[in-house]
Protein backbone atom coordinates (compact mmCIF):
# COMPACT_ATOMS: atom_id res chain seq x y z
CA UNK A 1 0.00 0.00 0.00
CA UNK A 2 1.12 3.35 -1.11
CA UNK A 3 1.14 5.89 1.93
CA UNK A 4 -1.35 8.78 1.19
CA UNK A 5 -1.12 12.56 1.89
CA UNK A 6 -4.06 13.81 4.64
CA UNK A 7 -5.63 16.29 3.51
CA UNK A 8 -6.46 17.54 7.50
CA UNK A 9 -4.60 16.61 10.41
CA UNK A 10 -6.23 17.20 14.03
CA UNK A 11 -4.76 17.89 17.05
CA UNK A 12 -5.76 15.59 18.72
CA UNK A 13 -5.73 17.26 22.32
CA UNK A 14 -9.03 18.06 23.73
CA UNK A 15 -7.71 21.07 25.27
CA UNK A 16 -8.92 23.81 22.97
CA UNK A 17 -8.20 21.47 20.03
CA UNK A 18 -4.86 22.98 19.92
CA UNK A 19 -1.38 22.48 21.79
CA UNK A 20 -1.38 24.93 23.40
CA UNK A 21 -1.36 24.08 26.43
CA UNK A 22 1.45 21.52 25.88
CA UNK A 23 4.39 23.51 24.10
CA UNK A 24 5.13 27.26 24.35
CA UNK A 25 6.28 27.94 28.30
CA UNK A 26 9.58 27.98 29.03
CA UNK A 27 8.85 24.56 31.19
CA UNK A 28 6.99 23.02 28.34
CA UNK A 29 9.97 24.12 26.11
CA UNK A 30 12.49 22.70 28.74
CA UNK A 31 10.71 19.80 29.16
CA UNK A 32 10.74 19.05 24.88
CA UNK A 33 14.10 19.95 24.66
CA UNK A 34 14.92 17.27 27.45
CA UNK A 35 12.93 14.51 25.75
CA UNK A 36 14.86 15.19 22.13
CA UNK A 37 18.13 15.50 24.43
CA UNK A 38 17.30 11.91 25.89
CA UNK A 39 15.75 10.73 22.53
CA UNK A 40 19.67 11.79 20.65
CA UNK A 41 21.39 9.65 23.44
CA UNK A 42 19.02 6.64 22.63
CA UNK A 43 20.36 6.67 19.52
CA UNK A 44 24.28 7.28 20.18
CA UNK A 45 23.96 4.98 22.87
CA UNK A 46 21.67 2.21 22.33
CA UNK A 47 24.78 -0.63 21.46
CA UNK A 48 26.83 0.65 24.69
CA UNK A 49 24.26 0.55 27.77
CA UNK A 50 22.85 -2.47 29.13
CA UNK A 51 19.63 -1.33 30.95
CA UNK A 52 18.47 0.77 27.25
CA UNK A 53 15.42 -0.87 27.24
CA UNK A 54 14.75 0.35 30.96
CA UNK A 55 15.72 3.77 29.14
CA UNK A 56 13.24 3.46 26.68
CA UNK A 57 10.46 2.07 28.82
CA UNK A 58 11.12 5.62 30.95
CA UNK A 59 11.31 7.40 27.88
CA UNK A 60 8.23 6.08 26.66
CA UNK A 61 6.44 7.05 29.86
CA UNK A 62 7.87 10.63 29.51
CA UNK A 63 7.17 11.16 26.25
CA UNK A 64 3.07 10.11 26.92
CA UNK A 65 3.32 11.90 30.48
CA UNK A 66 0.66 14.65 31.22
CA UNK A 67 3.27 16.86 32.49
CA UNK A 68 3.65 19.01 30.04
CA UNK A 69 -0.02 20.13 30.75
CA UNK A 70 0.14 19.58 34.55
CA UNK A 71 3.16 22.12 34.24
CA UNK A 72 1.53 24.92 32.77
CA UNK A 73 -0.53 25.84 35.83
CA UNK A 74 1.04 28.51 38.53
CA UNK A 75 1.45 25.72 41.07
CA UNK A 76 1.41 22.23 39.64
CA UNK A 77 1.09 19.16 41.65
CA UNK A 78 3.99 18.27 43.57
CA UNK A 79 3.38 14.76 43.12
CA UNK A 80 3.55 14.91 39.35
CA UNK A 81 6.56 17.14 39.27
CA UNK A 82 8.30 14.55 41.41
CA UNK A 83 7.09 11.54 39.14
CA UNK A 84 7.98 13.03 36.44
CA UNK A 85 11.30 14.49 37.18
CA UNK A 86 12.25 10.60 39.18
CA UNK A 87 12.33 9.17 35.22
CA UNK A 88 14.11 11.96 33.65
CA UNK A 89 16.77 11.16 36.41
CA UNK A 90 16.74 7.87 36.20
CA UNK A 91 17.50 7.93 32.50
CA UNK A 92 20.49 10.35 32.62
CA UNK A 93 21.34 7.69 35.78
CA UNK A 94 21.34 4.62 33.55
CA UNK A 95 22.66 6.54 30.00
CA UNK A 96 25.49 8.02 32.58
CA UNK A 97 24.81 11.16 31.45
CA UNK A 98 24.52 14.33 34.03
CA UNK A 99 21.17 15.97 33.97
CA UNK A 100 20.98 19.14 31.89
CA UNK A 101 21.29 22.19 34.13
CA UNK A 102 17.94 23.36 32.64
CA UNK A 103 15.87 20.48 34.52
CA UNK A 104 16.18 23.23 38.01
CA UNK A 105 13.68 25.22 36.21
CA UNK A 106 11.08 22.68 35.86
Amino acid sequence: MKPKKLPKLASGSWINNDFGVWIGSEKNNICWEILRKIKDLIGKKKKKIKNMEKVKEYFYILEGSDWNWWNTFDEPTGSFRKIYLSYVKKVFQILKEKPPKSLKKL
